[in-house]
């Protein structure tokens, strides 16, 4: 037995010491209820090879590792097994218990050979002996606010809440005392503690950017205990702005919950305060309805929203019953005026022509002294748009509405190439709104990638249909071409028509892919989107974040 252990230490050092030559993933699931741990996965090209896993416990380093004796192995590792890769290079752990103190412990595996292939992540052990005390203590009334800041205090790693234990004794006393004192697991409480961390601040801000910061801070916890959060991260700065001075000036509430009820009504009335782009709101409402409890059919079944919509927003309500009223009489009015138009209205079409379906029209000539969107306030520019004044408009309106962003606070990186992932979250973000339930089915996009959402929204609004039916891309600069592929669907999907009020051809219009000649044309035609030099447009051409934002700005502004 003592032989098997020896041999097995060697086999762990040789996996620490052996260059990394390639990367795996496992899946890694814990059952809380049997406390089983399962770990399991796949190696490429490893058939029958022999595979090592290792935990090593909480605050052990390398070096623990590597010195470690014989009888130092339960000091360092919680557990050591073996197993083997099936034909396909499939392997699988037997279900193991993990026993020892809650903390963050490193899951090691190796797939040994000629060629090694090695996986490691840390994940967080949470004891139930600890999880038990810990909710005890919390939901115990007893216990003071005192006494329980300083036992959250002693455990604030493992229950991630470090930014409580960065309070004084009297603040956090206070967060205490704002608490909803009820839980049912340890992350119940995180997400009590944050909450009112985040009622707190607002009770003791000195200006309303103080809580604009806590509220983008502290989102996931605030999204696990109010419904309308998420219309937090789809405004733009004005409409942070304009919550976050709402809250700064009504600070009435005794408790995180009574902050919570406040925050969700809030974040709805000022989203349609702010708002200046009507198709937003039908994601508003529907927030609206799950928070209020209300009704908004009569709105979602309109075929044509916009007349309603322009009645509704910019206005600013102050209970649920005068929303629901107004959503009514604007959807009476708005049908009203449908009726009285006689069933449509006429309007030129030929033929030849190629359009995008949308309720509206642009008209068949360019019109320049059409009104442009708002531009972003002034301290939304950016130092590096000289080599890019062209897009600076379309730029700052852009980033304002948190369509895109900067890559800091000054510099935009007008020239830098443009992924087909990041283009589709900027449609995404643009045209639709993201589906977290959605899934794509491209075998080349990381799982945990920030990607993910957007990639399988655009894939369900069908803005993407991927290089192949399997890959999407993952990684590769978009074609000036493929960008307005994707730029006329996500319009179509939006709403958008665009008459063509030219004949445009392009030089090298005979190597432009069959499936985007179309899309090119109609976007081009309409004036949404221009050749390069020497009047070619240069489909294979990687586009830029410049050409990116001044695409969908144009689409904007000759769509709405």
């Amino acid at each position: 037995m003592k032989k098997h252990i020896i041999l097995m230490l060697l086999v762990i050092c040789s996996c620490i010491l052996f260059p990394v030559l390639a990367f795996a993933d496992a899946d890694i699931n814990y059952d809380s209820d049997t406390l089983y741990l399962s770990v399991s996965g796949t190696f490429e090209n490893s058939a029958g090879k022999a595979v090592t896993l290792q935990v090593i416990k909480p605050h052990k380093t390398e070096v623990d590792v590597l010195s470690a004796s014989i009888d130092d192995l339960k000091n360092v590792f919680a557990n050591i097994k073996e197993t083997k890769c099936d034909a396909s290079g499939i392997y699988s752990f037997t279900p193991f218990k993990i026993s020892g103190d809650s903390g963050y412990y490193s899951l090691r595996i190796c797939a040994t050979g000629s060629d090694p292939q090695y996986f490691e992540k840390a994940f967080l052990y949470i004891s139930p002996t600890f999880e038990s005390d810990t909710l005890e203590k919390f939901c115990n009334p007893d216990i003071s606010e005192d006494e329980l800041a300083d036992y959250l205090c002693d455990g604030s790693e493992i229950l991630q809440i470090e930014e409580f234990a960065a309070y004084n004794e009297e603040e956090r006393a206070e967060i205490i005392r704002l608490c909803t004192r009820e839980a049912n697991n340890i992350n119940d409480i995180k997400n009590k503690i944050d909450c009112a961390i985040v009622a707190y601040t607002i009770k003791n801000s000195e200006n309303s950017s103080d809580i604009t910061d806590v509220l983008s801070k502290y989102s996931d916890s605030l999204k696990a205990h109010c419904l309308a959060y998420p219309v937090f991260e789809t405004m733009d700065r004005d409409g942070k702005k304009e919550v976050s001075e709402r809250l700064y000036s009504d600070k009435a509430f005794e408790s995180a919950d009574e902050m919570l009820a406040k925050l969700g009504d809030t974040l709805i009335f000022s989203a349609i305060y702010t708002m200046d782009n009507y198709m937003q709101l039908e994601a508003v409402l529907e927030i609206a309805e799950q928070w209020f409890g209300g009704d908004y059919s009569c709105y979602f079944d309109l075929k044509s929203k916009k007349t309603a919509a322009l009645k509704i927003i910019g206005k600013n309500y102050d209970d649920k019953k005068e929303l629901e009223e107004a959503v009514k009489k604007a959807v009476d009015s708005s049908k009203k005026d449908n009726d009285n138009s006689g069933g449509g209205s006429s309007s030129s079409s030929s033929t030849s022509s190629s359009t995008i379906s949308v309720p509206v029209s642009v008209p068949s000539t360019p019109d320049v002294s059409s009104p442009e969107p708002p531009l972003a306030e002034a301290d939304n520019s950016f130092s590096d748009m000289n080599d890019a004044l062209w897009a600076n408009e379309a730029v700052n309106y852009l980033c304002d509405k948190g369509i895109i962003n900067g890559m800091d606070d000054s510099h935009f990186a007008p020239n830098q190439l443009v992924t087909r992932e990041q283009f589709a979250k900027m449609l995404v973000e643009a045209f639709a709104k993201v589906d977290l339930e959605s899934v794509s089915s491209f075998s080349d996009c990381p799982v945990n990638h920030w990607s993910s959402p957007y990639i399988s929204s655009a894939f369900k609004f069908e803005f993407v249909k991927g290089i192949s039916d399997s890959e999407f891309g993952f990684g590769r600069n978009i074609t000036r071409q493929d960008m307005a592929v994707m730029l006329c669907r996500a319009a179509e999907y939006a709403g958008y028509k665009f008459e063509r009020f030219s004949n445009i051809s392009f030089a090298d219009e005979s190597i432009i892919s069959d499936y985007a000649l179309d899309s090119i044309k109609t976007l081009s035609e309409a004036g949404i989107i221009n050749g390069m030099n020497d009047n070619n447009f240069a489909p294979f051409e990687s586009a830029t974040r410049a050409q990116a934002a001044k695409m969908i700005y144009e689409v904007i502004v000759k769509g709405v």
